[in-house]
Parts: C-alpha cells; sequence; structure tokens
C-alpha cells in the first residue's frame, strides 16, 4: 500500500486536496493509467480507494480519528472484512502522517511566491479577415509581446485566491497559464 500512499501523495502535489473528494473517479483512473508509467496501480486496490475517497474517509485521517474509527466506517459503508479496512485505514494514517504534511506546508503556496519573483512574457499572435461595407476583405494580421513582473503580490494573491483555495500547490507555470487565459 505505500506505493498507493506515494502515489496519493504526488497527487495532492500536483492537483490539491481537493480533488480527492470533487471527483474520485479522476483519481482513480490516474492511479490505474499511470504518470508515464511512474504509478500503476491495481484497479481492485484502485476502486477500493475511490469508494473510500467518495465517503469522505480520507477527511477522517486528516483530522486525526484513530485506525480503528477509521477500519470501523470503511467496514460498515463498504462491507468489506476487516483486514481490508485496516490496510485503507492505515493507508491513510499513512498518507495524513506527519511527514506528509510537513512536506505539503513546505510548499504551500512555493509556486506562487516563485511566480512573484519573475519576470514573464506573454506573447500574442492573431489574424482576421476585415471586411468592408463595400463588399472588400483585407487580411490583417497583429502580434504582441507583453513582458510583466508583479508590482504587488497581495492583489495578485487576491485575484488567484479561488484557485489558491482549490490547489495551494499550483506551480508558478500553473499560475501564468491561468493569467494567460
Amino acid at each position: 500500500m505505500s506505493e498507493v500512499t506515494e502515489f496519493l501523495n504526488d497527487y495532492i502535489l500536483k492537483n490539491g486536496f481537493e480533488t480527492l473528494s470533487e471527483n474520485p473517479f479522476r483519481v482513480y483512473k490516474a492511479m490505474v493509467r499511470g504518470d508515464k508509467g511512474k504509478h500503476v496501480i491495481d484497479p481492485k486496490t484502485a476502486r477500493l480507494v475511490m469508494i473510500t475517497l467518495m465517503t469522505g474517509t480520507h477527511e477522517m485521517a486528516r483530522k486525526g480519528c484513530t485506525a480503528e474509527e477509521i477500519a470501523s466506517h470503511i467496514q460498515s459503508e463498504h462491507f468489506v472484512n476487516k483486514k481490508t479496512a485496516k490496510t485503507l485505514a492505515t493507508l491513510y494514517l499513512e498518507l495524513f502522517s506527519e511527514s506528509h504534511q510537513q512536506t505539503w506546508n513546505d510548499a504551500k503556496e512555493a509556486g506562487f511566491e516563485k511566480f512573484c519573483q519573475n519576470e514573464w512574457t506573454i506573447e500574442w499572435n492573431g489574424s482576421c479577415d476585415w471586411h468592408t461595407k463595400h463588399r472588400s476583405s483585407y487580411p490583417c494580421n497583429a502580434e504582441a509581446s507583453l513582458t510583466f513582473d508583479v508590482e504587488d503580490a497581495e492583489k495578485l494573491h487576491d485575484h488567484l485566491s479561488s484557485d489558491l483555495k482549490l490547489n495551494p500547490f499550483l506551480s508558478e507555470d500553473d499560475i501564468y497559464s491561468i493569467l494567460e487565459r
């Protein structure tokens, strides 16, 4: 199960905590599909993780419930045997261990901070046909380049607050993509 814990830890660092609750099926697909061969979890195990995510079992571990409480919840909600329930409870307790939480705290908004320290350039190219009222058509092309840096990080943080709340682990490239849109 340590492979599953490692996968979920990486998934959280890439997508944030909320995606575990909001889209357990996407987590399942990522577990089975793998990330360029790095993580491929047995589909049966991935399904067990998915259904426990659907009932918020991971939140119990995040809130500090004991292994017995989590295992009891899993057994009553999912009708699995005691051994399987204990294994899944241990998985979630390992995932929300102190060392992982420290890693997440260190990574929280690190991408935002890096973004604010750099200068960025957005390139734009556009073309269209300009139609006049005299039925003439002229092809038009334009290019623009905008170089910017962050003068007021607090204003940018306010602007990105919903994105950062959803995923505090956004990379600097993720933030650039959001602003580019």
